[in-house]
C-alpha cells in the first residue's frame, strides 16, 4: 500500500480569494463545486440502468469576515441598474508544505442575495454568499 507524508496535507490557513481581480483578504471559505447530473439508461438484456451525463450545475459559497461593505457595493451596483451581477473568482490553495498549489478560476458567478444587515450583539460579524457559475477553468492543479 502506497503511504503519504502527513505534512503534504493541506492546511486552508493557505487559501485565497480574487473577486474580479480584487484580493479578498478578509475571505474565511470557499466552496466551487460542479454538480453532474445524470439520466439513466436502459439497456437491452441488463436489469441495471447505465448513466448518461446531461447536465453540470456548478455552484458555490463563499464566506467573509465582515470588515467592510465590499460585497454589498458590487452587487448592489449592478442590481441597482437592472443589471445580472455577474463576477470571476479565483482560489488559490498554497500550503508551503504541500507538493504544488491549486488554483481554479470560476466565471460568471451569479451571487443569490444581497446581505444588506445581519449581525447579533456580542458576536462577530461574518458574510455568507452562495452562487451559481457558468463555467471554471483549472489554472494550476497538484
Amino acid at each position: 500500500m502506497k503511504t503519504f507524508d502527513t505534512s503534504n496535507v493541506i492546511n486552508g490557513t493557505y487559501g485565497e480569494m480574487w473577486l474580479d481581480g480584487e484580493y479578498m483578504a478578509e475571505v474565511k471559505k470557499v466552496r466551487l463545486e460542479a454538480n453532474i447530473e445524470y439520466e439513466e439508461v436502459s439497456r437491452v438484456r441488463s436489469l441495471t440502468p447505465g448513466q448518461k451525463m446531461v447536465a453540470i450545475k456548478p455552484e458555490g459559497e463563499v464566506s467573509f469576515n465582515k470588515v467592510s461593505s465590499t460585497m454589498m457595493k458590487k452587487i448592489h451596483a449592478k442590481i441597482s441598474k437592472g443589471l445580472t451581477p455577474k463576477f470571476d473568482i479565483i482560489s488559490k490553495l498554497d500550503d508551503p508544505n504541500a507538493l504544488g498549489h491549486e488554483r481554479v478560476a470560476a466565471h460568471g458567478c451569479t451571487f443569490e442575495k444581497i446581505t444588506l444587515a445581519d449581525w447579533e450583539l456580542g458576536n462577530l460579524v461574518e458574510e455568507n454568499y452562495s452562487f451559481k457559475f457558468e463555467r471554471y477553468d483549472l489554472l494550476d492543479a497538484i
